[in-house]
């Protein structure tokens, strides 16, 4: 080549200049560590919330004899019987009865063993429907249908 002639340079890009054509491409990564960032904030956001209602939830069922709350859940079968037969709750706790039967029994709550109303004289349960009492003394309880004549008695242990 002849010193006095300039080399010539023919792009593959039209409109491009040889120098900004060997200049590397620099792409901003700003815009994915920021999603990162989010994403991570928000993992964590969610882990926090989930821990509080986890914790909230064991407080509450902590609370339980505190508060009155039913402890003990007695359910009517479809043949009329109550399940379980035998339930133990703390003082100041409740418990609920709730008919799956298509009968309507009368729910009659006795502290002697004479099996007289003493507490509670019946109240009707429709089906689907629940009761509630709460036992406030410790002591032995009885508890059966007022409406069936053959009721098999059935007992809550109050401590």
């Amino acid at each position: 080549m002849n010193a006095e002639q300039p080399i010539q340079y023919i792009s593959p890009n039209p409109g491009i200049s040889p120098v900004q054509e060997d200049l590397p491409t620099l792409k901003p990564k700003v815009g994915r560590s920021r999603a990162y960032t989010w994403i991570g904030v928000m993992i964590l956001i969610i882990m926090v919330v989930a821990i509080g209602i986890i914790l909230t939830r064991q407080e509450a069922s902590n609370q339980d004899s505190a508060a009155g709350i039913p402890a003990g859940r007695v359910t009517i079968e479809s043949d009329g019987t109550f399940s379980p037969q035998v339930i133990k709750v703390k003082s100041g706790q409740g418990v609920v009865w709730t008919n799956q039967s298509a009968s309507t029994p009368q729910i009659a709550i006795s502290d002697s063993a004479d099996l007289k109303p003493d507490l509670l004289s019946g109240t009707q349960l429709y089906s689907g429907d629940s009761f509630s009492y709460v036992f406030t003394q410790p002591g032995t309880y009885h508890f059966y249908d007022a409406t069936s004549p053959l009721a098999s008695t059935n007992t809550v242990i109050v401590e």
